[in-house]
């Protein structure tokens, strides 16, 4: 099933909620995208979509099951993260499937005064005494990492300051 719409470049419209219905036992609609799976952005009823060039085609995403990444920024809430995705979506698309293989985003978030490392399954909050050795073992993702999925999870941002020193010079002049 294909939405289309001829419209001018840059032009913003809402995806309807119409849903396109299919006769295969289990197969599930969970909405459209430019690929026609979960490997790109997927849009559903009610949420704006800009297109970029004159002709697009967005095509309905189907499924058996859907897993679904959630990304925790792991950053106090006074730090602002720009280019943050706060989920991403896997579709199984086979009816016997359950597993589900996907990729870590490779957009990467940025906040000021810190360096993303990556991400993990669970929380780091760095210590006094951690060094950047320290906060690189507990990455278990980086940006654009195969990651195959059998349930839903939630992986963790793990952040390094850029204002901390690994390592300190001392000069001492003449000596």
């Amino acid at each position: 099933t294909t939405l289309f719409r001829s419209i001018e470049p840059s032009y913003e419209f809402t995806i309807t909620d119409k849903t396109p219905t299919t006769t295969t036992p289990g197969l599930n609609f969970y909405g459209w995208s430019l690929t026609g799976d979960s490997l790109s952005d997927i849009y559903t009823a009610g949420q704006k979509f800009t297109a970029t060039s004159v002709n697009t085609t967005l095509k309905a995403v189907w499924g058996y099951k859907k897993y679904t990444i959630t990304y925790n920024k792991n950053m106090d809430a006074s730090v602002a993260v720009n280019n943050f995705v706060p989920s991403q979506i896997c579709i199984v698309t086979t009816s016997n499937g359950t597993t589900c293989n996907a990729k870590i985003t490779e957009r990467i978030p940025n906040a000021e005064g810190y360096s993303l490392l990556g991400w993990s399954a669970t929380q780091y909050i760095p210590r006094e005494g951690d060094t950047i050795d320290t906060a690189r073992n507990h990455v278990e993702y980086k940006p654009g990492d195969p990651i195959n999925l059998v349930n839903n999870i939630t992986l963790y941002a793990v952040w390094w300051s850029v204002n901390q020193n690994d390592w300190q010079i001392e000069l001492r002049w003449g000596e």
